[in-house]
């Protein structure tokens, strides 16, 4: 963990799995083995991240330069190169590794102070984060049918998936008790406190 060839070695499940299972399309996650084998990798992989500790936040932030460096020269080849056909799905998983923990490197650099905004949304990370995923296969379910474009679609869904979040959890988990013990939301002692 404490360079770049360490922290690499997360991206390798997302090749291995693009390599095993090679996906027609790596964009489709949608009722696909691939995307559900790449959500547990994700999900996995955010469980190592955090109970690594600041060894990984501390590796990501003297990396990040080189992670996002990697990234946009295999977005390059991938435009350029390939232009959309035939693209190898090992090079679409370390892409999508690459940008992932560049994204964690910026995000340990200018998300890493404290304050009041950042607070707040962290005692909603959790569940909204429960929630997101059966409120994203509804709408999708809804929406992919359409006779619309896929730029569209991609817009109303992430709009749709956003809103309908933020409306379950002020509207539903933060309003009843039970449900919030359920979500992470509040311990059960501090439930029969509060009643």
């Amino acid at each position: 963990m404490r360079n770049v060839w360490g922290l690499l070695l997360f991206i390798l499940p997302f090749i291995l799995e693009a390599w095993m299972l090679q996906p027609e399309y790596f964009v489709k996650y949608y009722l696909t083995p691939h995307g559900f084998i790449l959500g547990g990798i994700c999900f996995l992989m955010g469980f190592l991240f955090v109970t690594t500790g600041p060894p990984f936040w501390y590796a990501v932030r003297i990396c990040l330069w080189v992670m996002l460096v990697l990234a946009f020269v295999l977005y390059l080849v991938r435009l350029f190169v390939y232009e959309s056909k035939g693209i190898p799905s090992q090079l679409l998983g370390a892409e999508s590794g690459l940008w992932i923990l560049a994204v964690f490197g910026f995000a340990s650099v200018h998300l890493n102070r404290p304050s009041k905004t950042l607070s707040q949304l962290s005692s909603r990370v959790y569940p909204v984060y429960i929630i997101h995923l059966p409120v994203q296969m509804i709408i999708a379910y809804m929406i992919l049918p359409m006779e619309i474009s896929a730029t569209i679609k991609l817009v109303l869904l992430l709009v749709g998936t956003y809103l309908a979040c933020k409306l379950i959890y002020y509207f539903i988990l933060k309003r009843t008790g039970p449900l919030g013990v359920l979500f992470g939301m509040t311990t059960y002692n501090e439930r029969l406190k509060a009643s």
